[in-house]
């Protein structure tokens, strides 16, 4: 049995409305046909009659509110909801399928708004960007809160207004189990009934944020005269004021009480040991002590140099006069690294982006607007530079921006300029759309809409998801549609053409009839509608033809670019569909606190399961009579206590895992599957047996280990085989195929892990919950438990591989290195097919690869938004001297390319091709990097040399590589230096490349004297400057 999902769409119109029909588009993306159902809950927290969806493998259908509320067998549907007892509904759609749910909202005239969308989550609070004030009657804004839990939820809302002010207190309201609450400006401002406070009068728009104790949805609306809804919910890139917000929430979830009020607070007070030093705290029993707190850490680093590494000197007890406070390596100093990283981030180095901008006297009617939030205390400018749908250049402008203060301009300030808005000068008229780039020294956000002539807003920041130059949008009208027009609208920021190429499947799976292949020149934008696509037009090649219902669009190009699918309607009003929500969330369970083994035993486990069905098998005389666990039924008295020693002996002889799998049916489980993973019944097994554990387990003794393992090696690159998590040291032992647990403080193996064969690299998911191991040799990616709490600790839960279903092959051949993104999404390095696969960690699948145009990728690192990638051999300019032996001649060719490519270099890279070539010119693609974000490449760095075999990046963003020069000792050529191997001395030597700030040089240390052969490190003084980098980011 498949894991159910849930899906939700957050706002649905009652059949009732006159004005508004709620409208979702369910895609089945599995290969099989099955249900979907359906559960209606109105806005009292009162559900609605259950309906069943039938879908085909692969298909795509669509339901209204008639359908919901009254049936349609023609449209698949089984049941009906019937009204709702009051306001509109919220949907949660469950299925075993793989499924898609997309929501929205049409109006009389036929206009479509997304309504999947909901503000962005920190946390526990949401952030709305843009909420109208009250004063402004024609376009409401509306804030709706949803309580999917089972009890009711206190909510606290703040506003700050566009001087960055709180002109008035917090709203706190309380939203009913199951219920939704709607709120307006004019009642968040003035207060009303039901809630305590209110926002007051501020100036301008308001940013809103919304925290609740328990898990909530938040939604901004904009409703016009027309009756006109739209959903402003989403924000830009991070969409949650940027890293600095991002750093804030780590401080008060994770830093604020086991740090600050914890150990710094004994001497960091006023009047304490260290009440004269620049770090000084408030305690607990101040209400705003973590706001304040977490000022004063932002304060040090905007007026230290070096404040970063400064404090994480201080608190391992460097120069420290408290000694010792945080240890390397411990859960709280990786947090105050994270912490620290984020706050001291350069804002410079992002780049803020407007899609589509309408020029000034849009023949539509339509204007661009921009709202720009300064997050930064700090005043400052922004400088903008603008594109047209040509590849004309226009000179760049400056926004003045105050501390906190958001501004806003329109196209006909962009165009002519308007000093009243603070910037200096306009860009003058285009040819076309307009899109736009803004960077800044300030922590900033950008947001962009279109506004049309009655003042209705929608937003236009949003892009179609991508992943390696591959974007999706999931709804694209039909040409037939000439009401509701979909057009596509390709974005090309890049300083190369791109070739774009368009594939379509329709709501039945039947793919178009031809590819479309367009070219974006470089620095402009096309737009095409999708009659242009179906038929053909000038400009490009092929043609999708006539589809069945909607289209879903592939688009892939050779080079970064932006897609949308916008929908223009009558009205002339233009509404972007370029978002799509998760593919849904798999249900969980809370654990009570304070709960024992014994308790989930007899609550939860005795009779659903041991009583219901092992006991059919499991009993003396049973069939499995004769296992390790046979149980007595309830006519023993002491069944529970006889049952439970039975649980607790087998768990701690082979663990959690060995009875987990059983139960699923795994591991020649003679009775088959008896509890489906995804199940609440297997859900409150995990909880069980993690208890059970708990109870189990007693301080960790070294494990005696054999010296009889291990088989002869296959030499197996290697790139970071040691990882340190918490308190234990994790260890690749490649010949014996397993992993080394060490335990920290006494420096002694504990334990081993058997995995795949060959374990070369390791990887810890950023919360620490699990180690990723890449097994080399059997081409996968073992995923390791290091959550203490879990039953399955120290224990392998997930192999991961990536098979061709159709040949049995591998297309996750020799993995190398592993890194995380964030603890969503890793990276994995596919050595031999110059690939970097990208993961879901949730699903344990390959959702992706990153391609690298070099030979045997293996290092690769995750830092600040980045992804750094290393290949062992890259293109590579030092080979440019190869030749058979007889034609050395110690100046055009210096070394033998035979012996070096099949002698030397067939033990280094299995599959190594080397191109024997005289031109200079040869790419040599050293360093590729990536947007964490986006996965989409963003340079690749050149000359940092040959053989790269290690990569590092530290706090302050400086990259640093470990390789060593090939064969070519005359005119190969590395570094900014352009050093070869006469000067390095053919030994290993370490590429330093700052992100920003000065050039550096570079230590390389000097082969020594070896008097005892089994010490091989140089000593730190034998050392001489190697080369002089050039920055690069």
């Amino acid at each position: 049995m498949a894991t159910t999902t849930t899906h939700r769409a957050p706002l649905f119109p009652a059949m009732a409305n006159a004005d508004r029909q709620g409208f979702v588009r369910v895609i089945n993306h599995s290969s099989n046909d099955g249900e979907v159902t359906i559960v209606p809950v109105d806005d009292e927290g009162v559900q609605g009659g259950k309906v069943t969806l039938s879908i085909s493998a692969n298909n795509t259908l669509h339901f209204n509110s008639d359908d919901l509320e009254t049936g349609n067998e023609d449209k698949n549907l089984t049941g009906s909801s019937g009204p709702p007892t009051g306001g509109d509904w919220r949907l949660e759609l469950e299925s075993e399928l793989d499924i898609e749910v997309l929501s929205y909202i049409r109006t009389s005239d036929g206009f479509l708004t997304a309504m999947h969308d909901t503000a962005p989550l920190l946390g526990n609070r949401h952030r709305i960007a843009i909420f109208n004030p009250g004063q402004n009657e024609n376009q409401v804004s509306l804030l709706r809160l949803i309580n999917p839990g089972d009890a009711a939820v206190d909510v606290t809302i703040t506003g700050v207004d566009d001087d960055g002010e709180t002109p008035g207190t917090d709203v706190r309201v309380s939203v009913p189990a199951g219920a939704s609450r709607t709120l307006s400006a004019q009642e968040l401002e003035s207060g009303g009934a039901g809630f305590d406070g209110a926002l007051g009068d501020g100036k301008g728009k308001w940013q809103l944020t919304v925290e609740a104790d328990q898990p909530i949805i938040a939604m901004s609306l904009l409703r016009s005269p027309t009756q006109h809804l739209t959903n402003l919910s989403t924000a830009p890139v991070r969409g949650f004021g940027g890293p600095v917000a991002e750093a804030e929430e780590i401080f008060r979830a994770r830093v604020s009480n086991p740090v600050v009020q914890s150990k710094c607070i004994n001497c960091h007070v006023e009047g304490g040991q260290s009440g004269g030093t620049r770090l000084v705290f408030t305690e607990s029993s101040d209400a705003h002590h973590a706001t304040t707190n977490f000022d004063v850490f932002q304060d040090f680093l905007g007026e230290v140099d070096g404040g970063r590494e400064l404090i994480l000197d201080k608190i391992q007890g460097i120069s420290h006069t408290g000694g010792v406070q945080i240890a390397v390596g411990t859960t709280d100093f990786m947090t105050m690294e994270d912490f620290l990283e984020l706050l001291d981030f350069d804002p410079a180095s992002v780049v803020h982006n407007v899609p589509l901008m309408p020029p000034a006297g849009d023949p539509s009617g339509r204007q661009g607007f921009v709202r720009v939030i300064n997050h930064d205390q700090s005043a400052g400018e922004v400088t903008i530079t603008a594109a047209d749908d040509s590849d004309a250049d226009y000179p760049a402008i400056t926004l003045s921006l105050d501390a906190n203060e958001t501004a806003h301009f329109n196209s006909d300030d962009l165009e002519d300029g308007n000093a009243d808005k603070g910037l200096s000068d306009g860009v003058g008229a285009g040819e076309g759309d307009w899109y736009l780039q803004a960077t800044s020294e300030l922590d900033i956000e950008v947001l962009a809409y279109i506004r049309t002539e009655d003042g209705f807003l929608t937003a236009m920041h949003d892009l179609a998801p991508s992943l390696d130059n591959r974007h999706r949008l999931a709804i694209f009208n039909p040409g037939r549609n000439t009401n509701q027009v979909s057009r596509l609208r390709l974005v090309n920021p890049g300083e190369q053409v791109a070739t774009v190429t368009i594939t379509g499947s329709d709501d039945r799976d039947e793919s178009a009839a031809d590819d479309v292949t367009v070219s974006v020149p470089a620095g402009t934008a096309r737009t095409l509608s999708a009659q242009d696509l179906e038929s053909g037009t000038e400009g490009f090649e092929g043609a999708l033809g006539a589809g069945t219902g909607k289209w879903q669009l592939a688009i892939e190009a050779d080079v970064p670019i932006w897609a949308m699918s916008l929908l223009e309607s009558p009205t002339r009003h233009l509404t972007n569909l370029s978002t799509t929500p998760g593919r849904g969330t798999e249900e969980t369970t809370d654990e009570p606190e304070g709960e024992t083994a014994e308790d989930v035993y007899e609550s939860s486990i005795s009779d659903p399961i041991v009583q219901s069905k092992c006991i059919n098998c499991h009993v003396e005389g049973g069939q499995s009579g004769n296992t390790r666990l046979v149980f007595v039924d309830t006519n023993d008295p002491d069944h529970i206590d006889h049952n439970l020693a039975a649980f607790r002996e087998l768990a701690d002889e082979e663990g959690a895992t060995y009875i987990l799998n059983r139960i699923q049916g795994l591991s020649n489980h003679g009775g088959g599957e008896q509890v489906a993973a995804g199940s609440t019944d297997y859900a409150n097994m995990v909880r069980f047996l993690g208890l059970l554990r708990e109870d189990t387990t007693g301080p960790a003794e070294p494990t005696p280990i054999s010296d009889e393992v291990g088989h002869p090696t296959f030499a197996s690159p290697h790139f970071r085989p040691i990882a340190v998590n918490g308190s234990y040291v994790y260890a690749t032992n490649t010949p014996a195929d397993t992993v080394d647990i060490i335990d920290v403080e006494d420096r002694s193996i504990i334990g081993r892990v058997h995995v795949g064969v060959d374990p070369v690299g390791l990887g810890v998911r950023p919360d620490g919950k699990e180690l990723w191991v890449a097994n080399h040799i059997s081409d996968s990616v073992s995923v390791i438990d290091t959550d203490p709490s879990s039953p399955t600790f120290h224990e392998v839960v997930a192999t991961i591989q990536d098979v061709n279903p159709h040949t049995l092959s591998t297309r996750f051949d020799e993995p190398v290195g592993i890194a995380f993104a964030n603890d969503a999404k890793a990276y994995v390095t596919l050595s031999t097919t110059n690939r970097v696969a990208v993961v879901d960690v949730a699903s344990r699948t390959v959702t992706g690869h990153l391609r690298i145009r070099a030979q045997d990728p293996r290092a690769l690192v995750v830092r600040g938004g980045r992804l750094y990638v290393a290949p062992f051999e890259s293109n590579n300019q030092s080979q440019l001297s190869g030749c058979l032996a007889e034609r050395i001649d110690g100046d055009e060719c210096t070394f033998d390319a035979v012996q070096h490519v099949f002698t030397t270099n067939n033990v280094l890279s299995t599959g190594y091709d080397a191109d024997i070539v005289k031109n200079p010119r040869i790419p040599d693609r050293d360093i590729f990097i990536f947007d964490t974000a986006t996965d989409t490449q963003l340079r690749v760095v050149h000359t940092a040399g040959t053989l790269l075999y290690g990569l590092a990046v530290d706090s302050t963003g400086t990259v640093f590589v470990a390789q060593t020069d090939a064969r070519n000792t005359a005119n190969g050529r590395a570094g900014t230096r352009k050093h070869g191997l006469a000067e390095m001395e053919n030994r290993g030597w370490i590429a330093r490349r700052p992100v920003s700030g000065r050039s550096s040089s570079i230590s390389s240390p000097c082969p020594p004297t070896i008097r005892n052969p089994a010490w091989r490190s140089p000593p730190p003084s034998a050392s001489k400057s190697a080369m002089t980098m050039r920055p690069w980011s």
